[in-house]
């Protein structure tokens, strides 16, 4: 069995690019999502109250786009490595997110540097729509182990 082949900090430059992600956001992982963090909004959960609304039908829970997609596990053969600690996380929401919306988000390193002898590593992450429409922004900083 071969040996994985983590990301290090040295390979985490400013503007390395992950691989696009896309996900076809459904009525079930909204549901799942919705009931999972207790947030029982008819908007998310009720097809008739959703198209009666301002946005014609049901939409996900605010936190649900930057939830379906995850940081790419893997860039350029290299995985992410164990031992990552979440330092800190922001979102900026741009508009909601739709059932059938199709997402692609794309990850790139924005920062890196030691503080207190600690390696961190910036990254933000773009979701758009099906029609290339931002969807939200989120940046998130990682403690690197190696």
């Amino acid at each position: 069995m071969e040996k994985p082949s983590y990301l290090t900090f040295e390979d985490m430059q400013i503007g390395l690019e992950g691989p696009a992600l896309t996900y076809t956001v459904t009525a079930e992982a909204v549901e799942k999502y919705a009931l999972a963090v207790e947030h029982l909004d008819p908007l998310f959960l009720d097809d008739k109250v959703a198209a009666e609304s301002e946005w014609g039908g049901r939409i996900a829970p605010p936190t649900g786009a930057a939830m379906f997609l995850l940081s790419p596990r893997e860039i350029g053969g290299k995985l992410n490595p164990p031992g990552r600690v979440h330092a800190k996380q922001q979102y900026e929401f741009h508009r909601p997110t739709r059932v059938g919306d199709v997402l692609t988000a794309r990850t790139v390193v924005v920062d890196r540097y030691i503080k207190r002898e600690r390696k961190y590593v910036a990254m933000e992450t773009v979701v758009v729509d099906q029609f290339g429409e931002k969807v939200v922004t989120s940046r998130g900083t990682s403690i690197w182990p190696f």
